[in-house]
């Protein structure tokens, strides 16, 4: 059994938050969703980790298959510590049965960009509620 006084001889490690990957974002993208999931169906799927912000499906048409329709997939957290749980947990979930591949879940290459009239609005409503 190991004694009180040997971890005072230990370095110290903050295994709380250990290190990320350089290409760790708040934001993830999502491959694979099928293309007649809803996002309320994916949303349900992340909601339930820590710090879950928001979901954007953008649907686009194939350049090399015009009469085929893909889903690009957003999922937004307060920060990147709590989108690499997600991600780690959530890589290669089948949404389907028949789904062999399940969801590849990335970092987002960029992070989105945020129009300053949208901040103009979160920066006036907090100062609503502050006054409340």
């Amino acid at each position: 059994m190991l004694q009180p006084s040997y971890f005072l001889n230990q370095p110290f490690q903050n295994n709380l938050y250990p290190p990320l990957p350089s290409d760790a974002t708040h934001t993830l993208y999502i491959e694979g969703v099928p293309s007649d999931a809803t996002e309320r169906e994916i949303s349900h799927i992340f909601r339930p980790f820590p710090g879950f912000q928001s979901l954007r499906l953008l649907q686009k048409e194939s350049k090399q298959y015009p009469s085929r329709s893909y889903y690009l997939c957003f999922v937004e957290f307060d920060n990147k510590y709590q989108s690499t749980v997600a991600m780690n947990a959530l890589q290669g979930y089948r949404m389907e049965k028949t789904d062999t591949k399940g969801l590849n879940i990335l970092y987002a290459k960029t992070e989105r960009k945020t129009d300053q009239r949208t901040d103009r609005v979160r920066s006036q409503e907090n100062r609503i509620k502050q006054r409340e």
